[in-house]
């Protein structure tokens, strides 16, 4: 429940943001708003605290069918489909031979079950990875897969290539056509924009 106080307006632009948690079941948030100037002319801040219920989690599937994995990504469609593409596990006999994977596994029940979309009978994909980053467009059709960490299994280690598929069957090597101008990296972000501009964010090179 949110805290109106009164004299504390809620604030979202402008002002600094503290988090006093890092627990994902409960947040605190303390928002700052300069206030008056008492009678040495230092101006006085004033804070007031907003206050998030604790999440409530649902254990939907207790052993969904693409198995264990970290540092994956996750991606939802227009449709409301969840999507899991890649990532790493400790068991070395998967995926590349070195735990990492390149698979793709869709849900279109909010979980409840899983189906592995990507096959070899469709064109090459994105090369097993983790770390990468992945978003949609603004409309959330297209999904896009960008860089990532290879380790051993790959001549380079870190990747700055990008690709994007509509389903997540088929993908697209797209820096065949537009080269990545920014570096190899994994543990990066990215983010589209309102205006379909595609943006990544940090990372790690080593």
């Amino acid at each position: 429940s949110l805290d109106h106080s009164e004299g504390a307006p809620l604030l979202m632009h402008g002002r600094s943001l503290a988090l006093s948690s890092d627990d994902p079941l409960f947040f605190e948030a303390i928002l700052l708003q300069k206030g008056h100037s008492d009678e040495s002319g230092v101006a006085v801040r004033r804070s007031r605290r907003l206050k998030v219920e604790p999440v409530h989690w649902l254990l939907v599937n207790r052993d969904a069918g693409f198995g264990e994995r970290y540092a994956h990504a996750a991606l939802v469609d227009q449709h409301e489909r969840i999507f899991v593409l890649g990532g790493a596990t400790a068991d070395g006999s998967v995926g590349d031979g070195a735990g990492y994977l390149n698979d793709v596994w869709r849900s279109s029940d909010q979980g409840q079950s899983w189906t592995r979309i990507s096959s070899n009978k469709y064109p090459p994909r994105f090369a097993p990875r983790r770390g990468h980053a992945a978003t949609m467009d603004t409309e959330r059709v297209i999904m896009f897969v960008l860089g990532g960490f290879c380790g051993k299994s790959c001549e380079e280690r870190y990747l700055n290539d990008w690709w994007s598929s509509n389903g997540g069957d088929i993908w697209h090597k797209m820096d065949k056509y537009i080269p990545a101008k920014w570096s190899p990296r994994h543990g990066h972000a990215a983010v589209m924009t309102s205006g379909d501009h595609l943006v990544l964010l940090g990372g790690h090179d080593g």
